[in-house]
C-alpha cells in the first residue's frame, strides 16, 4: 500500500467516490434512514448483478425511523452501489430537516461522473464489452451517479453547474487517445474542489463498494499507468542528470530504487482489481489493442501479427507506453526458467547489442530486438544472484522481483515496471552503462585501502572510547570489501558451472555492468559503512573536532595566509554548529570557552583568571562535565535515512507525513538557478537565519500548494523522488568525504603540535599535563588556556607555534590532499572559493 503521506491518481479518485458514498450514507442516517435497509457488507451484490426494482422504492418511505445505536469510532461500512439512489431519494424526501446539498458534493459527483463517462465512452467505441449483456454498454455506475445527481438537483445551488473544464465533453477530450487523465495534478492538488464531509456526529467510516467490472479494471489500470508514467519520467530525469554529470551514481541509484519501491506500493492498491480479468498483464494487452486500434485503425489480427514479427505496422511505441514490451520479455523468460539450472546465454544468439549505435533511428522491431538482447544477457546474471548469493550486500526492486518470480513462477507487474526502468536506463546511458563498474570498483577499493591505512596507523594507539568490538566490526567491513571486489556472483557461477558441467563464466562484474541501479546501491552500501565508521572513529578520538577549533583560532588571529582546504570542506559541509557551541569563536576568551563546552569540560573551572602554580593547576582531563563531549552527529540527514535498508539490510523507510516533510525541509540546500536544459544548481545555506527563512517559505508554499503534509496534504511519489534526489545530491560530498583519513591527518598534526609546544606547555602546566596519547586533543585546550591567561600567565607563543605547524602542512600541499583524492576516486570536482 502506498504510504499515507503520498498519493496516487487512483487513490484520489477513490477518495472522491468514497466522499459521495459517505455524504449520502451519513446524511440519510441523520435524517432517520433505517440502517437495516443498507445492503450488509457480507451480502453485497456481485459485480454483474443489476439493482432490483424493490431497492429503488426504499426511498419512498416517509417519516423518520429511529436510527440504530451509535457505533464505535473507527467502524467501517461499505455502501453498496445499489444503495446510492435509495439514499438520495430518502434525503430528498426528508422535509424536517430540509437538506440542502453542499457545493462540495455537487462538484465532487460531477467530477466522478465526468471521469467515468470518458472511459466508458471509449470502451464502448472500441467494442470492449466482455459479454453481450454486459453492464458496460449501459455505463452502469455512471447511470447510478447521474440518477443520484438528478434526484438531488433541486436541493443543489445553481452556481454548482458543471464548469467547462469539468464537463464530460471536456473530460472526454482530455482522454483523447487514452492519454490517461492528463490533469491528474488537479486530482492531487484539487485547489477548487472541497470534498463533502459526513455528518460530524457520525463516527462510522463509509466507503463505496468496490466495482470490479471490466470497465472498472481498465479505468484503474489507465489511472495506474498515469502514476507510473510520472515515476518513470522522474527515473529518466535522474539518469539523464547522471549521464550529463549533474548527479552521481549512488544518489541516482537510491532515488531510482525508492521510486520503484513507491511504484510497487502504489500498484499493490490496484492489482487485486485485475485478478478477475486475467491479471494486470492481460489488462495491459487489452489496453494496448484499444490504443493501437484508435491511433492506427488496425484490427486485432494486425496487432497480433506485429507480435509475431510482421513489419506492416510498428506498434513499439504504444507497447512501450503500456509497458507491454517489458511484460512480453519477462513473460518469455519466465516460461523457460528451470528450477534446477541457472539460465545460460550464448553470446550473439540474438545478435550483438551495439550501445554506440543511434537508437533514435531504429525501427520498432530493431528497438525491441535491442531490448531483448539487453534483458536476455542480464536475466541469467540476476537469477544467479537470486539463487546463489543470498548474502549479497544490496537488493534492488528488479532483483526482488526476480526472487518472487523464482518462488511463485508468476510475473508481477512491479517486476514489469522495474524491467522497463532497467531498459530506460540503458537507453539513456548507452555505452556509458558499463563504465559504471570501473568507477564502482575503484572507489570501493579506495575505501578498503583507507581502512588498511587505519589499521597500520593504529597498531599502537588505543582509546577508551574505541573498544575492541568496534575494531572487529571494522575488520569485518574490510573483509566484506575484499569479498565484494572478487565478484561473489562470478565466483558462485564458477562453482555452479563445475558441478553442472557447463561452461565457466568469462567475465567478472557482468551483473553490475547490466544494472547501474544495483551498482549504485552497492556504492551507497560501502560509502554508508565508511561514513558511519569514519564519523565514529573521529568522535572516539576527537581528532577532527578539536583540530578544527585550533585551525579556527589561528585563522581568527590571522596567523595563516592560506586555507586548509580539506578542513574547510568539512566545516562547510557539516556546518559550524557541529563543531562549535554557537557561532565560531573570535577571540582568545571564546576559543577557550567554546572548546571547553565542546570537550565537555567545566568552563567555570578553566576560565578562572587568577594565575596558579603549575603543580596546582587542574588538568583539563580531570574536570570533565557530566554532559560529556559534544560529538559530530546528524550529518547527511537525508542520505542517512537509507542506512537501515542498504547498509544493514533492514526494513523500509517509513514514509510518514512528518518524514516526507522532513525530506524536503531538512535539506540545507536551495535551488540557486535553473539552466535552460533543466539542470538545477544547488547552493548550501550556511547562514542559520537564512536557512530558517527558507524553511518558513517552504512551509507556506506547502500549505498553499498541497495543504501542508503534516496537516493531511500529500505529495505524489514523483515529487517526493525529485526532492530526495536533489537533497541526496547536495549531501553527496558530505556523505562521501574520507573522514577516517582526515582523522589520521588531524591526529598527526596534533602530534607535531604537541612536540613543538611541549616545552612551553610543561613550563605552564607541569610535566603531567598529558599522560598518554589518547589525551592528545587536550593539547588544544592547554594552548587556549595560555593564550587567554586562564589560571596562568597569558602567553600566545604556543598558539603561534601551532599556526606554524598548520601553515607548513598547507605549504607542502597536504592541506588539500583528500580533496584531490576524492576527485580521482569518486569523481567529485571541488571548487572551493573563499568568500570576499
Amino acid at each position: 500500500m502506498l504510504p499515507s503521506s503520498l498519493i496516487s491518481v487512483d487513490q484520489e479518485y477513490k477518495k472522491y467516490t468514497d466522499s459521495v458514498a459517505s455524504w449520502l450514507a451519513s446524511t440519510a442516517k441523520r435524517c432517520g434512514y433505517p440502517a437495516d435497509l443498507l445492503t450488509p457488507v457480507n451480502s453485497q451484490p456481485k459485480a454483474d448483478e443489476k439493482p432490483k426494482a424493490k431497492a429503488r422504492k426504499r426511498g419512498k418511505r416517509k417519516g423518520k425511523v429511529p436510527a440504530p445505536a451509535a457505533r464505535e469510532t473507527g467502524e467501517k461500512h461499505i455502501i453498496a452501489i445499489n444503495d446510492f439512489i435509495p439514499l438520495a431519494e430518502f434525503i430528498f424526501s426528508t422535509k424536517k430537516p430540509l437538506i440542502l446539498v453542499p457545493d462540495s458534493f455537487s462538484k465532487t459527483i460531477d467530477r466522478v461522473i465526468a471521469v467515468r463517462s470518458s472511459f466508458g465512452t471509449q470502451l464502448s467505441e472500441h467494442g470492449m464489452e466482455t459479454a453481450p449483456d454486459s453492464d458496460l454498454k449501459h455505463f452502469y455506475f455512471v447511470g447510478i451517479l447521474e440518477k443520484v445527481r438528478e434526484v438531488l438537483r433541486p436541493r443543489m445551488s445553481t452556481k454548482t453547474m458543471p464548469t467547462s473544464s469539468d464537463s464530460p465533453e471536456m473530460m472526454t477530450t482530455r482522454f483523447s487517445g487514452l492519454q490517461v487523465y492528463e490533469p491528474s495534478q488537479e486530482f492531487l492538488d484539487a485547489p477548487n474542489i472541497e470534498r463533502p464531509e459526513k455528518s460530524t456526529e457520525d463516527m462510522v467510516t463509509y466507503e463505496a463498494e468496490l466495482q470490479n467490472r471490466f470497465e472498472d479494471a481498465i479505468m484503474a489500470f489507465a489511472m495506474m499507468l498515469d502514476d507510473l508514467d510520472k515515476i518513470r519520467s522522474r527515473i529518466k530525469w535522474i539518469w539523464s542528470n547522471y549521464r550529463d554529470g549533474f548527479s552521481e551514481l549512488a544518489t541516482a541509484a537510491v532515488a531510482t530504487n525508492t521510486a520503484l519501491d513507491l511504484a510497487r506500493n502504489l500498484m499493490e492498491d490496484v492489482l487485486p482489481i485485475f485478478k478477475d480479468h486475467g491479471g494486470a498483464l492481460d489488462v495491459c494487452k487489452k489496453l494496448f489493442f484499444m490504443i493501437a486500434h484508435e491511433r492506427e485503425g488496425c484490427s486485432l489480427d494486425e496487432t497480433l501479427a506485429w507480435f509475431n514479427g510482421a513489419t506492416q505496422h510498428d506498434f513499439y511505441e504504444i507497447a512501450d507506453e503500456t509497458y507491454l514490451n517489458a511484460g512480453r520479455l519477462i513473460e518469455s523468460f519466465a516460461k523457460v526458467l528451470s528450477p534446477q539450472n541457472i539460465p545460460i546465454y550464448k553470446e550473439g544468439m540474438l545478435g550483438v547489442y551495439d550501445p554506440e549505435s543511434n537508437r533514435d533511428v531504429k525501427t520498432g522491431h530493431e528497438k525491441f530486438t535491442e531490448d531483448n538482447i539487453i534483458l536476455t544477457e542480464f536475466f541469467p546474471e540476476a537469477v544467479a544472484l537470486a539463487r546463489l548469493v543470498p548474502d549479497y550486500p544490496v537488493e534492488d526492486e528488479f532483483i526482488r522481483g526476480i526472487k518472487e518470480l523464482d518462488q511463485t513462477q508468476e510475473v508481477s507487474f512491479p517486476l514489469v515496471f522495474a524491467t522497463q526502468a532497467v531498459l530506460d536506463i540503458h537507453h539513456i546511458l548507452r555505452s556509458r552503462a558499463k563504465g559504471v563498474v570501473s568507477a564502482l570498483i575503484q572507489e570501493v577499493s579506495a575505501i578498503g585501502n583507507m581502512i588498511d591505512g587505519h589499521f597500520k596507523y593504529h597498531q599502537n594507539l588505543e582509546s577508551p572510547d574505541w573498544p575492541e568490538s568496534n575494531e572487529n566490526m571494522l575488520r569485518r567491513f574490510r573483509e566484506s570489501i575484499t569479498w565484494f571486489t572478487r565478484d561473489p556472483v562470478y565466483v558462485a557461477k564458477k562453482k555452479f558451472s563445475r558441478k553442472s558441467d557447463i561452461g565457466e563464466p568469462r567475465e567478472k562484474y557482468r551483473l553490475l555492468g547490466y544494472s547501474p541501479i544495483l551498482a549504485g546501491l552497492a556504492l551507497y552500501h560501502f560509502r554508508a559503512g565508511m561514513f558511519e565508521l569514519g564519523i565514529a572513529i573521529s568522535n572516539a578520538w576527537g581528532s577532527i573536532t578539536y583540530t578544527a577549533h585550533l585551525y579556527n583560532a589561528v585563522q581568527q588571529e590571522r596567523l595563516l595566509k592560506d586555507l586548509w582546504v580539506d578542513m574547510e570542506v568539512v566545516l562547510t559541509n557539516l556546518g559550524d554548529s557541529t563543531f562549535f557551541v554557537g557561532r565560531r569563536p573570535r577571540n582568545t576568551s571564546e576559543y577557550l570557552k567554546r572548546f571547553s563546552l565542546q570537550m565537555g569540560t567545566s568552563a567555570s573551572v578553566v576560565t578562572n583568571s587568577r594565575p596558579r602554580a603549575p603543580n596546582r593547576i587542574q588538568r583539563l582531563q580531570d574536570v570533565s562535565s557530566r554532559a560529556g563531549p559534544r560529538w559530530i552527529k546528524g550529518a547527511a540527514p537525508v542520505s542517512s535515512l537509507f542506512m537501515e535498508i542498504y547498509l544493514r539490510k533492514g526494513g523500509q523507510v517509513d514514509w510518514t507525513p512528518e518524514h516526507v516533510d522532513n525530506i524536503i525541509s531538512r535539506s540545507q540546500n536551495e535551488v540557486e538557478s535553473t539552466k535552460e536544459d533543466g539542470t538545477l544548481i544547488l547552493a548550501q545555506i550556511d547562514d542559520p537565519e537564512r536557512l530558517k527563512q527558507k524553511r518558513r517559505a517552504h512551509q507556506e508554499t506547502a500549505k498553499k500548494r498541497r495543504r501542508n503534509i503534516s496537516d493531511g496534504g500529500r505529495l505524489s511519489p514523483s515529487e517526493l523522488v525529485k526532492s530526495l534526489a536533489l537533497s541526496m545530491q547536495a549531501e553527496a560530498l558530505e556523505f562521501t568525504f574520507p573522514y577516517m583519513d582526515l582523522h589520521r591527518w588531524c591526529w598527526g598534526i596534533l602530534r607535531i603540535v604537541k612536540t613543538h609546544c611541549d616545552a612551553v606547555l610543561r613550563t605552564s602546566f607541569g610535566p603531567t599535563y598529558l599522560e598518554n596519547e589518547s589525551q592528545l586533543p587536550f593539547v588544544v585546550g592547554y594552548i587556549f588556556r595560555l593564550a587567554d591567561g586562564a589560571n596562568v600567565r597569558k602567553d600566545v607563543t604556543a598558539l603561534r607555534m601551532a599556526a606554524e605547524v598548520i601553515a607548513d602542512m598547507i605549504a607542502v600541499g597536504t592541506g588539500e590532499f583528500l580533496v584531490g583524492m576524492m576527485e580521482k576516486t569518486s569523481g567529485f570536482g571541488i571548487d572551493f572559493q573563499e568568500e570576499e
